[in-house]
């Protein structure tokens, strides 16, 4: 009988025909990932790093354009304000506001939507002018486009504010709250009531609904039982005033300035989608072009895309932030 030969080739010898991925860590699946397709490995860390690089180089940009645009805005609004008229249309300049006590001298615009707030602090067009019976309400950014209401949290009871109309009239303020607020708690907005001032910054990150609200009483106004203990001494020498309300006080209806629609969504996405392309078609660039393309090509789409997604951002944050 003839002895069968086993022709099949030693276990030892042969390559291991598969791979159990279930028992391997995290390391040993990236070694296995770049031994089966290096290719997919490296795509993948193009676009995590793309991703990583787009919200560096956006904040980076917001702090810096903003804050150009910001400054731009107020050298020409200080130039329109030295031209008296009676006739203000929304955007127009139409106070200037001083806080000695903060180093704030901003010029304020009619109207406190997205657009308007870039260039800075803006009167809401559904409030009183300054002077007038009732309630005058300003908004500005705390951080973005220069931040120009970034330091209202660290007002006293006392402190002086100052409004000067394109008129030559000046309403002189004093501090008689400052205060924190959840988005839900909207009472400050009342108009009605004696002469006041209100002013409006976000409190939180970019994400918070919160407020910083100061409410300021015209000079001239004897102090109420309300705001008498929130008001003490003279600028420079005020303690902290920063009564907490109840969101029972706070729930009146608020009209807000509404930014969101398809037509933002869609800017939105785009600007986004411009920078993530940007970086990922920016590395085979470099391979095949040099630097030079990279800047040319690259560059301008993720330039353009921050540029985009700067001026279109205020739809998913508070608008006073």
């Amino acid at each position: 009988m003839t002895d069968v030969i086993d022709l099949r080739p030693d276990p030892d010898e042969t390559e291991p025909s598969s791979v159990d991925f279930a028992n391997l860590d995290s390391d040993q699946t990236d070694e296995v990932d770049q031994a089966v397709d290096p290719a997919a490995s490296l795509k993948r860390r193009r676009i995590i790093l793309a991703v990583i690089a787009s919200l560096v180089v956006l904040v980076a940009a917001d702090a810096v354009i903003g804050a150009a645009v910001h400054a731009e805005h107020q050298r020409h609004l200080a130039a329109e304000f030295a031209i008296p008229t009676e006739e203000l249309a929304v955007g127009d300049a139409a106070f200037v506001l001083q806080i000695p006590a903060l180093g704030i001298n901003e010029v304020v615009v009619e109207g406190a939507s997205a657009s308007e707030l870039r260039g800075g602090p803006g009167r809401r067009l559904d409030s009183v002018q300054p002077g007038d019976s009732g309630n005058t309400v300003i908004q500005g950014h705390k951080t973005r486009f220069g931040g120009p209401f970034g330091q209202l949290k660290d007002l006293k009871g006392g402190n002086s504010i100052y409004l000067r109309s394109r008129s030559g009239e000046v309403t002189v303020y004093k501090v008689t709250k400052v205060r924190k607020v959840g988005s839900d708690q909207v009472k400050y907005l009342e108009f009605e009531g004696p002469n006041r001032l209100t002013l409006v910054s976000s409190a939180g990150g970019p994400l918070d609904g919160s407020r910083v609200v100061v409410t300021a009483a015209a000079d001239d106004l004897s102090l109420t039982s309300e705001n008498a203990g929130d008001t003490a001494g003279k600028d420079g020498a005020a303690a902290e005033a920063a009564p907490t309300a109840s969101a029972e006080d706070e729930g009146a209806p608020i009209q807000t300035y509404d930014v969101r629609g398809l037509g933002g969504a869609v800017l939105l996405l785009t600007g986004i989608g411009l920078i993530a392309v940007g970086i990922l078609v920016g590395f085979d660039l470099k391979k095949k072009y040099g630097w030079g393309a990279v800047l040319l090509v690259a560059g301008s789409s993720v330039a353009l895309g921050v540029i985009v997604l700067l001026f279109n951002i205020s739809m998913v944050v508070p608008t006073t932030y």
